[in-house]
């Protein structure tokens, strides 16, 4: 159903209008519901899936961190790697999130610092922590990808597929503004996020060995995105690849690194 409601929007028989209603004149935007969804659905399968484990308290004291440590990460990480425009703007333009601008490698890293550093402050294992975490973290992610469709951003490329993606022209890159259809990246991305999941959910099943689920995560997530990197027509590059791809090539092999370490002694899931 969400594909076929989605349906006219791509055709560019209806368009996206990035404010959802204007309350008082406070306007809410669509990408902000998203995010909030996002979150709010990654918390509701947390809870259900550590209460027994880890308690009420830090079930809850845990996601918290998580929710503060990442939206910062995730803002400050997009803000410096856009400092050429923000330099020229009000410090506070910073801290709009408004109109978006987040970065999922600034989050990453935040909450995997947070969860590290709860886990050291409560004396919890780190790695069943970040065990526990990779699902809900997946699914909020899936779905928070939605909320670069309702911005018209992360785009691809002009394309001519069945599946091509109406952008409206303000929002269409200057090199591009005589084209009309691009890549959905966005719905690349949900399709790629579900097969991680599915990856992850897989080896949660099968493995006794603590972190397993993380590492399946980070090697899957990273080549799903090194992957989609190539659609994208916005993204800040580096010499030949996009700087997304050469996150994704550093994160495939610090984790590869901790599993060649793991073959001698592998952490135990507690």
């Amino acid at each position: 159903m969400g594909g076929l409601a989605l349906t006219p929007y791509f055709k560019g028989n209806l368009t996206v209008n990035p404010v959802l209603a204007n309350f008082w004149g406070f306007p809410l935007y669509w990408y902000g519901l998203t995010m909030t969804g996002a979150v709010l659905a990654a918390f509701l399968w947390w809870r259900r899936r550590t209460v027994a484990k880890l308690g009420e308290v830090h079930s809850i004291d845990l996601v918290i961190w998580l929710v503060l440590f990442g939206l910062i990460g995730a803002r400050l990480l997009f803000v410096l790697l856009k400092w050429s425009e923000f330099s020229a703007l009000p410090w506070w333009s910073a801290l709009n999130l408004h109109s978006g601008g987040l970065s999922i490698h600034g989050a990453l890293i935040a909450g995997i610092l947070a969860t590290i550093i709860y886990a050291r402050r409560y004396r919890l294992p780190i790695f069943s922590l970040l065990d526990l975490l990779v699902p809900p973290v997946i699914l909020g992610q899936i779905i928070g990808r939605l909320g670069n469709f309702f911005n018209q951003e992360a785009f691809g490329g002009p394309t001519d597929l069945p599946w091509k993606m109406w952008v409206a022209p303000m929002f269409r890159p200057d090199q591009f503004i005589d084209q009309a259809f691009f890549h959905p990246t966005f719905l690349y991305s949900m399709v790629g996020l579900t097969a991680v999941l599915l990856i992850v959910l897989a080896v949660e099943r099968r493995s006794h060995i603590a972190g397993a689920v993380f590492l399946t995560y980070i090697l899957a997530y990273s080549v799903e995105r090194f992957v989609i990197e190539f659609f994208r027509v916005d993204s800040d590059r580096w010499s030949v690849l996009s700087l997304a791809q050469w996150a994704s090539i550093a994160a495939i092999m610090i984790a590869l690194s901790i599993s060649l370490i793991w073959r001698g002694i592998p952490p135990k899931k507690i």
